[in-house]
């Protein structure tokens, strides 16, 4: 008997599971591949007049209940050639008879007769009829182009940019004026049109957002676009696939924590120290959804009675869950990937099935899911379980993959086309589909994900046509990740990516050598040279080192010391800067080029100029992560207490918020840091304050590498900024340490042992202590009168914290030695500070005038009269322990000293960190926050002003400096005072530290 068809995505489109007439389950492997035709016939007589003398003789038709989709494609079919052809082309519901008319959708597809289910997803037709054209796909009409980016069908719409492209020359290079190139054909006539298309791949995804870790933390965009319509319109018009796909941590998405973290903590992973990975245990941010024991039977039965219920149409109720989160549950595909940052369960059982599979822990895995498609298939259940090959278990398992299964293979991609190791994932991809007896599709990184370097174009447009292209034979598809720090960055590279995954015959050298000529006119080749200049920077000077972890293909990055001094050196800056005044006489006649030149020397060139500023400033700020190391003078006994006196004399430094799970930069507890040395150790004290001491989480043991995964604190010791060694020494509150030499950028963690002595202490409620004594010997690159450090703290408990990481120095994604803060010899000299208390170490104390006054026996620094205090902020502060804060309404609108010592005709320089938070004026837009001394002279009241204009809205930490020259006759009238302001019509929080003014001796 014939069949029962089970499901149709699109006709033609796709294997179909099938049931027997007796209830038996025949399925063929998901393996999609076009089946409608790609042909474009194009007749050499004009017979479709669309513009004479400027004037359009076309108008738009849509049926008269058209959807979102068509009326859509209406708008932009309407706004690009009105463009083309210089006026307006109407948008009917009915031909009128008199000209040509563009028949849209369902309209198009009756006039032409075309049978829409025998074109492919998101496939679509252009074809004459008469004297009109129609343009038709399928269209979902549950989608809005106009408002959402989604998986809604969209094969009319596809068609337009077809047309507009291929007949109207326009190219959507990227959103917006200037990556859109628009002809003028105010005269325009094309031949008769039979043409039918389809994408080679049926999945083509691109996902771009900005990193909390990276630069601002936000995307940035340009042109006045916001994030959402540069998604939705770079997705619209490189026609990404809409057929949604999950295939990402899936497992995450069933709740699991909080359906059973208490009922059933077997089913979670068993972490070293005896408790389980159940979503307590905040390591990182996705940690909440804990880590699992696939080798739990209960565990299984559970997550295949979901993906039963998911895919038999069940509500999530019905399995305690408030939804089916669409990420990872698309009908009729369920994923059932673990979770990121793999953590293996360390259970007996776990461990006695990775001893018994050929494949070892990584089979553990691949057999926990394949036993649950297994299942779902023999028990007649319809639809797909999707899997990713990703990290330590993307290789080969052992066992069978269930024809229910579709697996997602998750490779470096573009940005190891450099690489000769670039063919062994090409290699596993075609074992894969050996694997399997049919395609794949992948899961590729061009993300500063796990390469956090701000500032550099990762713009690689043609390591992605090349990578693509060598994937083609072996792959229905691919997503592109591609989290950046601004927009403009991915630009052409997802570009070429939706050409390349519509069309994999694409030659992208000619696609290039088009776009040069008509973005760039006469300054093709200055353009170019830039171009290859940023993609060989990238992939061949940051990307070449590419190595697998839990969390996917990460680089050996090279040092920002070398970014910016080797790689954008001062000679590579100022060659390419020469390229640019080149390009830009070349097209200074041509306005449309120009205009595109000094946009990308703008947009994605002045990225790598602000990236030098900046580093040439991080530099210049190093001098301000300094620890001085005394002399102990006495016997430091290693206790855990630090009450030895010369303890006590030590200046301590603070460890300050180093979160990137939305912490922020609000301190929950503090952390002091101080140095001791002799001729043979190096003494470190650590005072981490903490209300829970009985809520640590510890439980490694001594040299364990993961030791930092407990509450810890983490020393760092290094030579000098361009040492490829760096020493690491864990400790955790429990007393374990582990020691750690690592050399080059790459974590190897060969052995090496510091012979340190470690104690811990603990002062129940309050802190708890790590001190320290380490052999000088054991660490050679150390001077002993100067050497880098740093220090920083992993707060883990057994509860939720906000902020669970703190650094004392400049923190990046990794530590290097560049990285670190300098310890010198010493007791701290004197520095001319004419500022008393300039890193607010101090105590609020109203004085008798009703002012807020600042100080401890003297009156440092005053507030207003009558406006509020001045706030210490012992939560935000950037030195030592404490900021002040200025805040309107509520608080001082201002914060004043008066300086004494400053000398007539000498000059001065004023630095301080300054924080804003909503800086803004409702009345006076131009009001903001801003800094000045005053001099009382002869003449006046002499005002230096180093802001001419205030700063508003939000601004990180940022540490300002100023020179000035102080006027003559000063202090005749009054004592000069420094102040610091909010306008009398602003709002908002201002923070300020390490305040300095120091005289500049030449």
């Amino acid at each position: 008997m014939n069949p029962t068809k089970l499901f149709l995505l699109t006709a033609g489109a796709f294997t179909l599971l099938t049931f027997t007439a007796d209830g038996a389950l025949t399925a063929s492997r998901f393996n999609p591949k076009p089946v409608s035709p790609r042909s474009v016939k194009v007749g050499t007589e004009p017979v479709h007049t669309l513009a004479a003398g400027g004037r359009a003789q076309c108008e738009i038709v849509i049926p008269e209940k058209a959807n979102a989709t068509e009326k859509y494609a209406a708008k932009e079919l309407s706004g690009f050639l009105e463009k083309i052809i210089g006026s307006k082309v109407p948008v009917t519901s009915k031909p009128t008879g008199g000209k040509t008319a563009f028949l849209l959708g369902s309209a198009g597809a009756k006039a032409a007769g075309i049978d829409l289910q025998k074109i492919d997803r998101d496939g679509f037709v252009i074809k004459s009829a008469g004297k009109n054209i129609a343009i038709c796909g399928n269209d979902d009409p549950k989608g809005n182009p106009a408002k959402q980016y989604s998986y809604n069908e969209r094969g009319t719409l596809n068609g337009v940019y077809e047309f507009l492209e291929r007949f109207g020359g326009v190219r959507f290079y990227f959103p917006g004026e200037i990556g859109t190139v628009v002809p003028s054909k105010p005269d325009w006539k094309i031949g008769e049109i039979d043409l039918t298309d389809r994408p080679d791949n049926q999945h083509r995804r691109t996902y771009c957002k900005g990193l909390s870790t990276l630069g601002t933390g936000k995307l940035g965009v340009y042109g006045g676009f916001t994030q959402g319509d540069l998604t939705r319109l770079s997705g619209l018009r490189i026609r990404e696939s809409t057929l949604r796909l999950p295939n990402c941590h899936g497992l995450r998405g069933l709740d699991l924590p909080r359906r059973f973290a208490k009922t059933h903590p077997d089913y979670f992973a068993l972490m070293d120290n005896g408790r389980r990975h159940d979503g307590s245990v905040s390591l990182r941010a996705d940690s909440a959804d804990g880590h699992l024991c696939f080798s739990n039977e209960g565990l299984k039965e559970v997550v295949y009675q979901d993906a039963k219920a998911f895919l038999t149409g069940q509500p999530a109720s019905s399995r305690g869950l408030k939804h089916w989160k669409a990420t990872f549950f698309s009908q009729p595909f369920f994923n059932i990937m673990p979770n990121d940052a793999l953590y293996y369960c360390r259970c007996e059982n776990c461990k006695k099935l990775a001893a018994q599979l050929p494949g070892g822990k990584p089979d553990v895995i691949w057999k926990f899911e394949t036993d649950i498609a297994r299942r779902l298939q023999q028990e007649n259940v319809p639809g797909y379980i999707t899997l990713m090959a990703y990290s330590s278990y993307k290789k080969i398992p052992s066992m069978d993959i269930p024809l229910n299964a579709i697996v997602m293979l998750a490779v470096t991609g573009p940005w190891k086309e450099s690489n000769p190791k670039q063919e062994d994932d090409i290699q596993l991809l075609k074992d894969w589909n050996k694997k399997l007896n049919a395609k794949t599709y992948l899961w590729t990184y061009t993300t500063k994900c796990g390469n956090l370097i701000a500032d550099v174009p990762s713009f690689t447009p043609r390591s992605v046509g090349s990578f693509f292209r060598k994937a083609a034979p072996y792959s229905f598809g691919a997503f592109l990740e591609s989290e950046t720090d601004f927009w403009i960055f991915n630009s052409m590279n997802f570009y070429v990516f939706g050409k390349v995954m519509w069309d994999s015959s694409t030659d992208v050298d000619a696609l290039f050598e088009e776009h040069f000529r008509l973005m760039y006119g006469a300054a093709a080749a200055q353009m170019k040279d830039f171009y290859d200049t940023l993609e060989r920077h990238w992939v061949k000077d940051i990307m070449a080192n590419i190595k697998e972890t839990k969390v996917g293909p990460q680089a050996v990055l090279p040092s920002q010391f070398d970014i910016w001094t080797k790689i954008y050196s001062p000679a590579e800056v100022a060659r390419v800067n020469k390229l640019f005044d080149e390009a830009e006489k070349l097209t200074a006649d041509d306005p449309a080029s120009l205009k595109r030149v000094r946009f990308m020397r703008k947009e994605l060139w002045g990225t790598v100029l602000g990236g030098v500023e900046r580093f040439n400033q991080f530099n210049s700020d190093s001098s301000l992560w300094t620890i001085y190391v005394p002399e102990a003078g006495e016997k430091i006994t290693i206790d855990g207490k630090l009450d030895e006196p010369a303890w006590k004399k030590v200046k301590p430094v603070w460890m300050t918020p180093r979160d990137s799970r939305g912490g922020g930069d609000k301190a929950e507890v503090h952390t002091r840091v101080r140095m001791l040395g002799d001729a043979d150790n190096i003494y470190v004290g650590i005072e981490c304050d903490e209300p829970f001491t009985d809520r640590m989480l510890c439980g490694r043991k001594d040299q364990d590498p993961l030791l930092w995964r407990d509450n810890v604190t983490e020393l760092f010791f290094a030579g000098k900024p361009t040492d490829e060694i760096i020493y690491q020494i864990i400790l955790n509150s429990d007393g374990k340490i582990c020691d750690l030499r690592q050399p080059g950028r790459l974590r190897t963690n060969p052995p090496w042992r510091s012979n340190a002595e470690y104690k811990a202490g603990v002062v129940p409620g309050k802190m708890w202590i790590a001190e320290i004594r380490i052999p000088r010997a054991s660490m050679p690159e150390l001077a002993k009168d100067r050497f880098l450090v740093n220090f920083t703290r992993g707060r883990v408990l057994q509860q939720p914290v906000k902020v669970m990481n703190y650094t004392w120095s400049r923190f990046k994604d990794k530590q290097s030695p560049e990285f670190c803060g300098t310890a010198i010899a010493g007791t701290e000299p004197e520095t001319g500070n004419l500022i008393l208390g300039g890193d607010f170490d101090l105590r609020q104390i109203p004085n008798k005038k009703n002012k807020t006054m600042l100080g401890l026996k003297k009156p440092f620094w005053y507030g207003s009269d009558s406006a509020g205090p001045v706030f210490l902020d012992r939560e935000v502060f950037r030195t030592c322990g404490q900021s002040a804060r200025l805040e309107r309404p509520g608080g001082s609108d201002r914060l004043i000293q008066y300086v004494k010592g400053l000398k007539s005709g000498s000059k001065y320089k004023l630095s301080c960190f300054v924080k804003l938070e909503n800086v803004r004026s409702d009345k006076k837009p131009q009001s903001g926050f801003y800094i000045q001394f005053r001099f009382g002279t002869k003449l006046a009241s002499t005002v230096f002003r180093p802001i001419r204009q205030a700063f508003r809205g939000d601004i990180k930490w940022t540490r300002l400096e100023y020179t000035f020259t102080v006027p003559e006759g000063i202090a005749v009238r009054h004592q000069p005072f420094l102040e610091f302001r909010l306008s009398a019509n602003a709002e908002g929080k201002v923070w300020i530290d390490h305040v300095s003014v120091t005289e500049i001796k030449e």
